[in-house]
């Protein structure tokens, strides 16, 4: 692109250079022009012309700027969720890319494209994003205590938003959302009356929940839940379902606690793509000294899987030191041990 865009600075400026001449003879000037745009603005000044942009697949259309040959704006860089922003373009088939001073050689009404090359996320790591977390309203089903016991927990407000982003690893792409709903459960009615419990739904059809990656540790309220994204497309929604109880409310008996059982479904729509902003480390080469935490799984002797492998995976704390690696302790967040 800089090859080309140089040629094409070239050929703008020798154009100005021609224009100025053919400028300067018509005037029946013999002033002599040392910038080649200077006969062009001589010519133009301050006669208004309109920019307009053709930004296909934004929400919110850019407004028309104006320009003149003695003022040449600084043009915007759109932003479009899923998509890297290659620059603005003279035509629909993207031939002619828009560079500094090529106005000079229309001084009209002109249009500008935007080009888009859509994101693909092939860089092992991290990348940040910006969602937007809404309850359907059609889709909620209360308890008959919920209204009278306080209402219901909305994820849209348990989401921790500075802490979801797309991990890319294992050859497989994660949403991870964690939450917090500030409420420590307890294991044995985690199921039937939850606090706040994200599951999958049928109505996402390219993103599904990977129970097995959750983390749910009963000796802490904060949560997180891993969408498998593999083949999604970030300008479509995702639907998980949720269910909460109100397990704040002191003075209710079991039965009316039950009562306050409510369920729903939430939208999630990204609402701006940030890009990639952490690698993960290169496991194919040694590691510097110090202390890592590593994911394993539960398995039994000769590496099978055992009960426990359908659960969440187990970290390790694993020391470096001198090109050797040593396990020091286990642990499950699923368990809070």
């Amino acid at each position: 692109m800089k090859r080309k865009n140089g040629k094409l600075a070239k050929w703008i400026a020798s154009v100005c250079m021609a224009a100025t001449v053919a400028l300067s003879l018509a005037a029946c000037s013999q002033k002599t022009v040392s910038d080649p745009t200077e006969a062009i603005r001589n010519e133009y000044g301050n006669r208004e012309f309109t920019i307009a942009f053709h930004t296909s697949g934004l929400d919110t259309p850019i407004e028309d700027i104006v320009y003149t040959a003695n003022h040449m704006p600084v043009l915007p860089s759109p932003t479009r969720v899923g998509y890297v922003f290659a620059g603005w373009y003279l035509d629909s088939a993207y031939s002619t890319p828009y560079v500094d001073g090529i106005l000079y050689l229309y001084m009209r009404d002109v249009t500008l494209y935007a080009k888009w090359v859509k994101e693909e996320l092939n860089s092992r790591g991290v990348y940040d994003l910006e969602i937007a977390v809404t309850v359907l309203p059609e889709t909620v089903s209360k308890g008959s205590m919920t209204d009278s016991a306080g209402g219901y927990k909305s994820l849209a407000d348990c989401i921790l938003y500075d802490e979801v982003c797309i991990e890319n690893s294992d050859g497989h792409r994660y949403l991870k959302i964690p939450y917090d709903c500030g409420i420590v459960e307890n294991m044995n009615d985690a199921d039937t009356l939850p606090a706040l419990r994200v599951s999958d739904s049928s109505k996402n059809t390219s993103a599904y929940l990977d129970s097995t990656k959750t983390i749910a540790n009963y000796a802490d309220s904060r949560k997180t839940v891993f969408l498998n994204i593999d083949d999604w497309n970030m300008e479509t929604p995702l639907w998980p379902e949720v269910r909460t109880a109100n397990r704040e409310a002191t003075d209710l008996i079991a039965s009316e606690r039950i009562a306050t059982l409510t369920s729903y479904t939430a939208e999630i729509t990204v609402s701006r793509f940030i890009g990639f902003t952490k690698p993960y480390a290169d496991y194919t080469r040694p590691l510097e000294d110090g202390w890592y935490l590593a994911k394993s799984y539960y398995r039994s002797e000769n590496n099978k899987p055992n009960m426990g492998s359908g659960f969440n995976p187990v970290y390790s704390y694993l020391r470096a030191e001198n090109g050797r690696y040593t396990l020091v302790k286990e642990f499950t967040p699923y368990l809070g041990m």
